[in-house]
């Protein structure tokens, strides 16, 4: 698979990969490059899907938790003898939590609600994407012959539309207030990461998957709704975006079609 139409991307990082969009961006790599990729899966469970994947020779399935710092730490160093020295092209920050508690109001959602969202949706992001840096910083540094790309070093964060405050409350109402004040948060440290990343050749993006048929995006039950995008839908518009992700996008806030969404 390749970016920008020419530099084959030959190493991919996705968190979350058991179910959802993870396992649906790592069924679209396997289908859409070679061998010599080296897919690494990072999850704390697993499922039958993703161990019919780690089947084949450069599927790589390894047990991480993104709320335990010593399992990120193995995690690195099984993935450092898995690219052998070559560092790491893409890293796709897909884990993330919500919970039925983002449908209470503001003034009924507690300090702990909030505190749980931030923890694993920033905190636990900001501690995968530093830990993966010196991967990140190795592959950018052999590949510096190549633009900045997503085959010489990405960081790809899926935000959410809820996100953005210009287009708050994305729904006519605050119903998302907990996860949306998270991703918000996950959106500037995309921002300031991209900035100092860039010294390094770096790119850094937030993402905003669509609402996703999938266990999260129905959460708030059938009188809601439950998602207008299929995971396979969101799979593939999330990796033509990180294959068409330049310098010019680095920072940015993006859904399909490397649309530009206001923060």
């Amino acid at each position: 698979m390749k970016s920008l139409g020419e530099h084959e991307i030959k190493s991919v990082l996705i968190t979350g990969c058991n179910r959802g969009i993870g396992l649906g961006m790592l069924k679209h790599f396997v289908a859409n490059s070679n061998e010599a990729t080296q897919l690494i899966s990072c999850s704390r469970k697993s499922s039958p899907e993703l161990e019919e994947l780690g089947k084949r020779d450069n599927v790589h399935l390894l047990t991480m938790d993104i709320t335990d710092k010593e399992s990120i730490v193995n995690a690195v160093a099984k993935a450092t003898e898995i690219l052998g020295g070559k560092g790491l092209n893409l890293l796709v920050n897909n884990a993330a939590i919500t919970s039925p508690e983002i449908f209470t109001k503001v003034v009924d959602t507690t300090p702990e609600e909030l505190n749980h969202l931030y923890n694993i949706d920033v905190s636990c992001t900001h501690l995968v994407t530093t830990s993966f840096f010196p991967l990140l910083k190795a592959s950018a540094s052999t590949n510096s012959s190549l633009p900045m790309c997503a085959a010489r070093g990405l960081v790809c964060n899926f935000s959410s539309i809820t996100a953005s405050i210009e287009l708050a409350p994305p729904f006519g109402s605050v119903m998302v207030y907990s996860y949306a004040l998270a991703k918000c948060a996950l959106n500037m440290m995309t921002k300031m990461s991209a900035h100092e990343f860039k010294q390094d050749g770096i790119l850094c993006v937030a993402v905003h998957p669509g609402w996703v048929k999938s266990d999260m995006g129905a959460a708030a039950g059938e009188d809601f709704g439950t998602g207008d995008v299929t995971i396979d839908e969101a799979a593939q518009h999330m990796i033509e975006i990180m294959q068409g992700s330049t310098e010019e996008h680095t920072g940015m806030y993006m859904q399909k079609d490397l649309k530009k969404l206001p923060f």
